[in-house]
């Protein structure tokens, strides 16, 4: 069972793999103002005219290492359609791609994550481009924590303070059984479905 400090929830799997019901409570994370005020242009423009979904390629990201090479050895998410983007629908979406290229470190805090900045990265040319990373990211914000709680962590972080973000218990739930799956290398389950399998979260 996981229970470090960057996941929200603990879970138990059986030898099947269910989940079992989750053992620790929901805590807020730190947003830190330093990294979300960096400039890194994680918008459309920015993933179709640098970066070409660098995340959701390659054998060291998950969840793309959880599917099987194509034919000329490339490794894709097995949701990646590489026309159009992603098959998922936001809400079925792992949280965990919905956050990078932030991510939550040891001490809980929402940070820009350290391989996204090298020149050389799944984010090539995207950092020090583009909008503040707050704003490049205020679709997903949006939907993972809602409007009113964005606009808070925006203006903290436009004025220099580190902000804080209380996490919903199906958003905390649902990355915490991303990192189980990731840990496995197991495929995407979608987001909907993890929602529906936890018992706490349907009472």
């Amino acid at each position: 069972m996981a229970t470090s400090t960057d996941r929200q929830l603990a879970f138990d799997f059986d030898a099947a793999g269910t989940v079992a019901m989750p053992t620790t409570p929901v805590v807020r994370w730190k947003v830190s103002a330093k990294w979300l005020s960096r400039r890194h242009d994680c918008t459309l423009f920015g993933i179709t005219t640098r970066c070409h979904g660098g995340c959701c390629k390659g054998s060291t990201f998950w969840p793309p290492r959880a599917y099987p090479p194509t034919e000329d050895g490339k490794v894709y998410c097995g949701n990646l359609d590489l026309a159009t983007g992603c098959r998922l629908t936001r809400a079925d979406r792992p949280v965990t791609c919905l956050l990078y290229p932030l991510t939550v470190n040891k001490r809980g805090t929402l940070v820009l994550s350290n391989r996204t900045v090298f020149k050389t990265s799944v984010c090539a040319g995207n950092h020090g481009a583009g909008p503040p990373l707050i704003e490049a990211m205020r679709v997903p914000l949006v939907e993972l924590f809602g409007a009113d709680q964005y606009e808070r962590m925006h203006a903290d972080v436009l004025a220099g303070r580190d902000s804080y973000v209380e996490v919903p218990l199906a958003v905390a739930a649902a990355l915490d059984y991303e990192h189980e799956l990731a840990a496995r290398d197991a495929p995407v389950v979608l987001r909907s479905q993890v929602v529906r399998m936890l018992p706490v979260l349907n009472q």
